[in-house]
């Protein structure tokens, strides 16, 4: 996929030089040969981003109804190679993944209460974190998981990141499976570092963020329900 996005730079580069040619040499057909293949390129990128949008969203739905998996929320990751689904009335969660945008997806089924840790991670480095213990020491407020009510009060230890631009946001979770207790969930990989006031990074932050705290309220209530056995 980066190749591409590679690729893609290189010959939109290609076609700046020509333009920039065009212009200095005053010859208005090397400056419309420059500016048509760009706009012919930014048309294909569009259509092909919408593509393995529309394709991505087909094969997370058809994993759906072949497990009767029926999602309160889901988010797809920024590369479209994994997923994460949750039921609240079944207390589930589908964790999706693949290593080609060609592959269908792979998925594992957890209950909510292996859930022991999320974290948010920017470039790799913890900026956030909800856990089992005094992570968690705040109250449980509202109902809904993703319908916004719910909510931690003093739940999460954070500390945001000093970088200036960041290229990469990924959910981190740690579950009660020792084959496999990791899971991570990329929210965000762009090919350049992102500043962060663009509106990119934003909708980006502000999801995983989102998920962080539905995770966090998991957890929670993992504890409260030990507490009243």
């Amino acid at each position: 996929m980066f190749e591409g996005m590679g690729k893609v730079l290189i010959t939109f580069a290609s076609m700046i030089g020509i333009f920039a040619l065009g212009y200095y040499l005053d010859n208005i057909v090397i400056i419309i040969a420059g500016i048509f293949p760009i706009i012919a390129l930014g048309y294909y990128n569009y259509l092909t981003d919408n593509e393995v949008y529309d394709q991505t969203e087909n094969k997370i739905k058809k994993v759906f109804e072949d497990n009767s998996f029926s999602p309160t929320d889901y988010v797809v990751g920024g590369t479209h190679l994994n997923a994460v689904a949750i039921s609240e009335d079944n207390e589930r969660i589908l964790l999706l993944s693949r290593d080609n945008l060609k592959e269908d997806f792979r998925h594992k089924e957890i209950t909510f209460s292996s859930v022991m840790e999320a974290s948010l991670k920017e470039d790799g480095e913890t900026i956030s974190k909800a856990s089992r213990g005094s992570q968690l020491g705040g109250a449980l407020v509202g109902g809904a998981i993703a319908g916004g009510t719910g909510a931690i009060i003093g739940g999460l230890s954070s500390s945001r990141s000093s970088k200036d631009v960041i290229k990469s946001i990924d959910l981190k979770l740690t579950i009660n499976d020792l084959s496999s207790p990791y899971e991570n969930i990329n929210i965000m990989n762009h090919h350049t570092p992102l500043k962060k006031d663009s509106t990119v990074y934003k909708e980006c932050s502000n999801n995983a963020e989102k998920w962080l705290r539905i995770f966090s309220i998991i957890i929670k209530r993992n504890e409260l329900n030990k507490e009243t056995v």
